[in-house]
C-alpha cells in the first residue's frame, strides 16, 4: 500500500525508541543483578543507570536532526525551519544527555543530581526558546 499524503511512516523512529529502551532495561538489570551477586555497590549500580539514560538522551538528540516524520512542509522556507528547530534541539539534548551523563559518572553525587537536572533544564529551555524565536520570526517575515 503506498502512502499517498508524502509522509514517512514513524516505524524508523519507533524502532529506535524501542532499541534504546531494551538498552536502558538490559543494562538496568545487568547492574542489578552485579549488585545482587556483590560486584558492585548500590551507588555504582544507581549511577550506572543514571549514566545510561543520559546516553540514551544524547542518542535521541543526535538522531533529532535526522528524522523525517510526519507530512512535508509546505514550503522552502518551512522546511529550513522545521530542519533548524530539529537541529537546535538535537544539538541541545545531545550535549545534555553528555553532561548529564559525565556528571552521573564523575561528579560527587550531590553535584551530579542537581547538576544533571540543570543540564538536562537547560537544554529544553534552549530547545523552546530557539523554536519560539525561529517561529516569530518566521511568521514575522511571511507577513511582511
Amino acid at each position: 500500500m503506498s502512502n499517498m499524503s508524502g509522509s514517512r511512516p514513524a516505524g524508523g523512529s519507533l524502532r529506535s525508541a524501542v532499541i534504546l529502551g531494551g538498552l536502558q532495561i538490559g543494562g538496568a538489570l545487568l547492574l542489578a543483578l552485579a549488585n545482587q551477586q556483590g560486584l558492585i555497590d548500590d551507588e555504582t549500580r544507581t549511577r550506572g543507570v543514571m549514566v545510561l539514560i543520559g546516553l540514551c538522551l544524547a542518542a535521541i538528540g543526535n538522531r533529532m536532526p535526522k528524522t523525517m516524520d510526519g507530512p512535508p512542509p509546505r514550503s522552502v522556507s518551512l522546511a529550513a525551519l522545521r530542519q533548524s528547530v530539529l537541529r537546535l534541539g538535537g544539538w541541545a539534548l545531545m550535549l545534555g544527555g553528555v553532561v548529564f551523563a559525565g556528571l552521573w559518572a564523575f561528579a560527587p553525587h550531590d553535584l551530579a543530581l542537581v547538576g544533571s537536572l540543570i543540564a538536562v533544564g537547560a537544554a529544553m529551555l534552549v530547545t523552546i526558546g530557539g523554536c519560539g524565536w525561529w517561529v516569530f520570526n518566521h511568521y514575522r517575515s511571511s507577513a511582511n
